[in-house]
């Protein structure tokens, strides 16, 4: 991470900080079949990043947006996990993001799709 580079120059933070800041906890991508209401089948790419948990739970929200991606997601994530840590919150750093490539559903489509990434990524549920 860049970020986390141009702050190690600032001030010195110690090697086993750095490393361990440096990658997160986890990563998850799932694929979310959604039939849509004119019958036909769309594809959502899904991400979940746990970033740090080292001072309490995974702390974030979903980001919704076309053009989303992986990485984007993990740096929401490490940024999350400073947040808490400055201000002292007991929380770590997680982030949940699912791509709308050239689609953004209806309100009764936008939830079934926060229940199932809450139910997938936060409650740990995985169905067949």
């Amino acid at each position: 991470m860049t970020q986390l580079g141009k702050i190690s120059k600032i001030k010195d933070f110690g090697q086993e900080f750095l490393a361990r800041m440096s990658v997160p906890d986890r990563d998850i991508r799932i694929s979310i079949p959604v039939k849509m209401d004119d019958g036909s089948l769309k594809i959502f790419e899904g991400y979940r990043v746990e970033y740090n948990n080292t001072l309490g739970p995974y702390k974030g929200g979903i980001r919704y947006h076309p053009d989303t991606e992986i990485n984007e997601v993990k740096a929401l994530a490490f940024w999350m996990a400073l947040k808490c840590a400055v201000v002292d919150i007991p929380m770590g750093g997680g982030k949940v993001a699912i791509m709308l490539r050239k689609f953004f559903p209806n309100t009764d489509t936008l939830l079934w799709l926060s229940l199932i990434l809450k139910e997938v990524f936060i409650m740990q549920r995985v169905w067949i």
